[in-house]
């Protein structure tokens, strides 16, 4: 929205480039509105994603926005609460300077005491971002409903039965507001938003705004972003709905760290296609501010629930705008980080970004202005994801991955405590790795002594065993590997042993219960 939004229906002019990936459909929710996968999550395989992940409430993805109906039934229990803040009681518990912010923050300030003037209490705004729909106006009937249909694109609940489904069904979602109903407030509040985002432990940010900017309030604006950058949280934006080129007329925040050369992903911007994936004729585009495109075109999400007000669906349709194709892309960052906690932007962006459809054709500069890297691939990007998470599963301070995220030899290796893992924590260096499917094994060499390790993410849950190898002392470890090697249905692990002399053995261990040694033969 630039700074206002509004439900639009258009019958888009032709374009030239033309983006038709394959599609392959997974995991399907089942909730009414899903019977039909609308066609958004479609063209980005999300179901293909939801097969591998559907989310995680351990990831907050911050939506600043003009705010969002967290009591709706589709959002509340996806909404984050701040837990360190005691509710009603007027004190800020938790000392991050916003009293009472159980459910976020508002940052629009308004005349709340009904004198004439804001004051400079009033422009600190409130603890209350849901937005208010007793007397709209005509032009906010629709804006109003903006953070909700970004929300629910997000993060809806899925597979409840209810509505629909967003991009995350278990996730929390931070509710900033920064505008008001009609889509209108100051860039200034943004800043504030994206600090307190970051500060009160957002991973991800997505913002379905742009604007207008000076010099001086550009600069504050790139200052937060690199703090939030910094503080290792993923940002994503929207290009805006003017049809114009970004490169000549830069907005804000998606054109935060715009630069041709040497640019440094701070913030993917997010360009609109319609169901023929050709670009919107509305979407702006440029180099240097899009990175990557996404439906945006005639979408189904939530909006504001309220009977009392007249407001009495759950779920409706063809809302058009790259406000609403960003939360397809971030919604996607969202997945990939429920797999990887200990990711940052720069994996994220990567894991995204190498993972789009692209059709570029002949003129590939014209191509890059229009789609950045390519059309979102939410199946693709969620797959390689999973694919690398049993190589660190969630273990905070495995710090044995390369660039590529794969298990690094030779690296130091220390095992954080608050994993509730069932064996001492184990710091030494990795002599061999390997992943197969969900299991994860290492040998580590500590104090001397060499361990086997293995874990298992199930059910959000991490299995983890741990046994220490007695072998002789001129043997060593030249492969590690899972298998049913006795045809018994269980999963072992196996290791292959060789001495000085070049003779080898094979010692094969249970991985059910306990590790056990079950065999050693040559």
């Amino acid at each position: 929205m630039n700074i206002s939004a509004k439900k639009i229906l258009l019958s888009v002019v032709a374009s030239m480039w033309v983006l038709i990936p394959s599609l392959v459909l997974a995991k399907i929710p089942n909730d009414p509105k899903m019977d039909s996968i609308p066609w958004q999550h479609k063209k980005i395989n999300a179901a293909k994603a939801w097969n591998k992940t559907t989310g995680s409430d351990s990831v907050v993805i911050a939506v600043i926005d003009n705010g969002f109906d967290h009591l709706h039934p589709e959002l509340i229990q996806n909404t984050w609460r701040n837990t360190d803040e005691i509710p009603g009681n007027n004190t800020d518990d938790d000392d991050n300077g916003y009293v009472d912010d159980v459910w976020g923050w508002n940052f629009e300030g308004e005349d709340y005491n009904k004198d004439g003037e804001i004051d400079d209490q009033e422009k600190r705004g409130n603890n209350k971002p849901r937005p208010k729909v007793d007397n709209l106006r005509e032009v906010s009937e629709k804006t109003v409903h903006h953070g909700t249909i970004v929300a629910g694109l997000t993060g809806a609940v899925g597979d409840n039965k209810i509505a629909g489904a967003g991009m995350n069904w278990n996730v929390k979602l931070m509710n900033l507001k920064v505008v008001d109903n009609d889509g209108a407030g100051r860039m200034k509040n943004i800043s504030r938003a994206i600090k307190y985002a970051v500060d009160n432990g957002a991973d991800i940010i997505t913002f379905s705004l742009v604007g207008n900017l000076n010099q001086e309030r550009t600069e504050e604006i790139k200052r937060v972003v690199d703090y939030a950058y910094e503080n290792d949280v993923a940002m994503f934006a929207a290009a805006g709905n003017k049809g114009q080129n970004l490169r000549q007329k830069p907005m804000q925040p998606v054109c935060a760290d715009q630069s041709l050369e040497g640019k440094v992903e701070k913030v993917i911007g997010v360009s609109a296609i319609k169901k023929s994936t050709r670009l919107a004729r509305f979407s702006n585009w440029g180099p240097g501010c899009i990175d990557i495109t996404a439906p945006g075109v005639n979408m189904s999400s939530t909006v504001i629930y309220n009977p009392n007000s007249g407001l009495n669906k759950k779920y409706d349709g063809s809302w058009s705008g790259t406000s609403f194709a960003v939360p397809l892309v971030s919604g996607t960052a969202g997945l990939i980080k429920s797999l990887h906690s200990n990711w940052g932007p720069k994996k994220i962006y990567d894991t995204i970004l190498n993972n789009v459809f692209n059709s570029k054709g002949s003129d590939n500069q014209v191509y890059k202005k229009l789609f950045g890297n390519g059309l979102l691939q939410a199946g693709r990007a969620v797959e390689e994801a999973w694919n690398l998470a049993s190589a660190d599963l969630d273990i905070k301070g495995l710090v044995a991955l390369d660039s590529n995220g794969n298990i690094r030899e030779n690296a130091f290796v220390d095992l954080a405590a608050d994993m509730d893992l069932p064996f001492e924590n184990i710091k030494g260096e990795i002599k061999k790795a390997t992943r197969i499917k969900d299991h994860t094994l290492l040998v580590v060499e500590k104090e001397g002594g060499l361990y086997v390790n293995h874990y298992q993410e199930k059910e959000k849950k991490v299995k983890s065993n741990s046994l220490p190898l007695n072998l002789n002392k001129e043997e060593r470890v030249e492969k590690i590997e899972a298998g049913d090697i006795d045809n018994d249905g269980q999963i072992e692990i196996i290791l292959m042993v060789t001495d000085n002399n070049g003779q080898t053995r094979i010692l094969s261990f249970s991985i059910e219960n306990k590790a056990v040694l079950q065999r050693s033969y040559y």
